[in-house]
């Protein structure tokens, strides 16, 4: 989480998350476990904002996968429409 918020000018992390304790007293309280990756934003708009409690879930690889590959594709029927 902290690497990838030191890579995007648009992403902080929340300042009681900074410490470890912080962030693992969240975690433990909103669902963590061992198979599951933590996600910022919504469904609707996936990996955007700060890395805080009211903007992350936990959500599974695969759901991590195909959140940021549709945030970089969009698709056209056949019929040549979006």
């Amino acid at each position: 989480m902290k690497n990838r918020a030191k890579k995007r000018v648009d992403c902080n992390i929340h300042p009681t998350w900074v410490k470890f304790e912080g962030f693992r007293e969240w975690a433990l309280e909103n669902g963590y476990e061992d198979n599951l990756v933590i996600g910022r934003g919504t469904r609707a708009n996936p990996d955007t904002g700060d890395y805080c409690p009211t903007n992350a879930r936990w959500i599974t690889s695969q759901q991590n996968i195909e959140e940021s590959l549709a945030k970089h594709h969009f698709f056209i029927s056949p019929e040549g429409l979006l």
